[in-house]
């Protein structure tokens, strides 16, 4: 597979070439859509403004001058022919199947939600917000084979993003009641974006709440505030537990 990066540094260098002079600049990155996060409850989805969630999922980046003070910036987010014959493509052939007592009058927006997130994967494999999204609808009507598979799906596509880990704690932790897998998650996604306050806060609940650790949970939020020292909710988390 070609280098997204290059490619468009070509198209970048040509139009210049050609022109004389301009500012090129190609916005690669997904845009997020809502919903973004499985609620640490369980009970619903907890929805965060655009900005957050380019802090929490954002992919690689550079800036390259063109010419003197002519500058492009360049979003990439590669994803290898490997990674996508990887993939866990069988959630697409997925009927939904509605729990007993489930909203009559959601199932058509529910099977709508899902249906459009399966296209938008079929037109691009690599996806990762339509892959996160179609785990949380799979999510909401109690089939969480599909759940872990979507999230799974995600993390391939973006093993640098600590989103689909984390949800996948959440998944495993209170509703396949697999703590061991949970915490693994859990501490993965600590792992890979230690900087964001939010994955701490995760995991402090998982300790405590499944768990039943509160030694480990206030120690995962020390951990969270000795790498993000301006996190002022961490600090009112650590404060409550004195």
């Amino acid at each position: 597979m070609m280098n997204k990066k290059l490619i468009y540094l070509g198209l970048i260098l040509a139009i210049f070439l050609v022109f004389g002079t301009g500012y090129i600049y190609k916005d690669m990155a997904n845009k997020a859509e809502a919903p973004n996060f499985l609620d640490i409850s369980g009970e619903d989805v907890i929805m965060i403004d655009e900005e957050k969630m380019a802090d929490l999922s954002e992919g690689g980046s550079g800036e390259i001058e063109i010419a003197p003070g002519i500058f492009a910036e360049i979003l990439e987010e590669n994803v290898s022919t490997s990674t996508i014959n990887g993939l866990d493509f069988s959630v697409l052939e997925k009927k939904p199947v509605f729990p007993d007592g489930f909203p009559a009058e959601l199932k058509e927006k529910r099977t709508s939600d899902i249906n459009l997130m399966v296209e938008k994967i079929r037109d691009n494999n690599s996806n990762f917000d339509a892959w996160i999204d179609l785990g949380i609808y799979f999510k909401s009507i109690d089939d969480y084979d599909s759940t872990r598979i979507c999230f799974e799906n995600a993390s391939l596509v973006r093993p640098q993003s600590a989103l689909p880990v984390s949800n996948l704690g959440n998944l495993y932790g209170y509703y396949l009641k697999d703590k061991v897998k949970a915490e693994k998650y859990y501490l993965q996604s600590l792992e890979i974006e230690p900087n964001v306050g939010f994955w701490y806060y995760q995991a402090f609940m998982f300790y405590r709440e499944v768990m039943e650790d509160e030694s480990t949970a206030k120690t995962i939020i020390e951990k969270g505030i000795a790498n993000n020292p301006s996190d002022e909710e961490l600090k009112n988390i650590l404060n409550s537990l004195k």
